[in-house]
């Protein structure tokens, strides 16, 4: 109830109008909309809570969908996939525009869904990216769909399958925009099965879960990124979209996730940042270090939120003893950053945003919005917090 009580207080009631007149779900008995005053938001969620059980289900599906588009990473695969985004400009806020496009352009809605997932999980441990031919057409025709779908079916021994081929804007580090091929894979699991009741009594029912994958094919670098399945299948559909799209084999080579180096962090320093990206403060909070002949240990260094001396300056005090960061055989494995941006027109106060990178190449940042993007791509970078692989 927390998500509609949520998408309910912050969607216009004009908007919510409309949504319960398409989904012919009657709150006559609670909402007059024939009243010249709005009914409020309060009033809104209990006649929702108050109508049958199925419709309450539907509610509580679609509000769900339409909340998870919200938020920046949502909003920008939207303002992607519509035809015409000056749209966009005349509706209200984030939930506004996502439940008018979910109410006017359910297609375009769950393209917008699935241009999100893949970048919600790019470079995450559910990613992977290979390395393919470059400056290839994506031959998007019947029969070559219909082989990709037989060939799917075939190597995940499923009966059914559907893929979904277009075109869409990928933002890069630098804010470059590029346009790639985004294939979207349904196909149909292995049965399970579920408990309900019926007739007060519980059963058993079969079901055929449908699995979700997305592969994107950028032709300036060649790369083919495949997000959404087991580690051993990733190479697999690689292999076989190159084959199948492209015209061209490959051997399914793994472009290696980008490895990390903490030493710099052993001493305070300064990072670098440019005007324009708006960044006001970079703060180191915590390092987890590890001694090296001792490698099942590990040691967390980490500041209260209240403190007013930093690990450094706790450190160099030479009344202290020894600097554990400075001592031979002592590795920095890990770090936790706080960034603080200057207020903008979306965030009067500023944002701060917390990041995690530990060896060899783990980071908490996978591209959910253009501020993560611009640290994850860019900063740790040019702070030579990453070494060539």
């Amino acid at each position: 109830m927390l998500t509609v009580a949520s998408v309910i207080r912050k969607t216009p009631v004009s908007t919510l109008r409309t949504y319960f007149d398409a989904r012919r779900i009657d709150l006559s008995g609670s909402i007059n909309w024939q009243d010249a005053r709005l009914p409020t938001a309060q009033r809104l969620i209990k006649a929702v809570e108050n109508v049958n059980r199925d419709d309450y289900a539907v509610i509580v599906m679609d509000f769900d969908r339409i909340h998870e588009m919200t938020d920046e990473a949502g909003q920008g695969s939207i303002a992607g996939v519509i035809q015409d985004p000056n749209v966009l400009h005349s509706l209200s806020n984030g939930h506004d525009r996502a439940m008018w496009l979910y109410l006017h352009d359910e297609a375009s809605f769950r393209r917008a869904e699935e241009v999100r997932f893949a970048e919600h999980y790019r470079r995450g441990q559910r990613w992977a990216c290979f390395a393919g031919p470059k400056d290839k057409e994506v031959f998007d025709d019947d029969e070559r769909r219909n082989e990709l779908v037989a060939r799917i079916c075939s190597m995940f021994k499923s009966m059914n399958a559907l893929v979904e081929v277009y075109q869409r804007q990928q933002v890069g580090s630098n804010k470059s925009v590029s346009l790639i091929t985004q294939v979207v894979i349904y196909r149909e699991g292995f049965p399970d099965g579920f408990w309900e009741f019926e007739n007060g009594a519980m059963e058993l029912k079969p079901v055929r879960p449908v699995l979700e994958a997305v592969l994107t094919y950028n032709a300036k670098s060649g790369d083919i990124e495949v997000v959404g399945l087991d580690s051993q299948d990733k190479p697999r559909l690689a292999r076989l979209f190159s084959d199948v799209m492209l015209g061209q084999g490959i051997i399914g080579m793994r472009v290696p996730l980008r490895q990390y180096d903490l030493s710099s962090l052993a001493v305070q320093r300064t990072f670098q940042t440019d005007r324009e990206d708006g960044i006001a403060a970079v703060k180191v909070r915590n390092l987890h270090i590890q001694p090296k002949e001792y490698p099942g240990l590990l040691l967390a260094l980490k500041e209260k939120p209240d403190t007013k001396k930093s690990l450094y300056e706790y450190f160099n005090d030479p009344t202290r003893g020894p600097n554990p960061l400075l001592q031979e055989g002592v590795q920095i494995v890990q770090a936790d950053f706080s960034i603080r941006f200057r207020s903008d027109r979306e965030n009067s106060r500023g944002k701060t945003i917390a990041v995690r990178v530990a060896l060899p190449n783990e980071c908490d940042l996978k591209g959910r919005t253009e501020k993560e993007r611009l640290i994850c791509e860019k900063y740790l970078l040019l702070w030579g917090l990453v070494k060539e692989v």
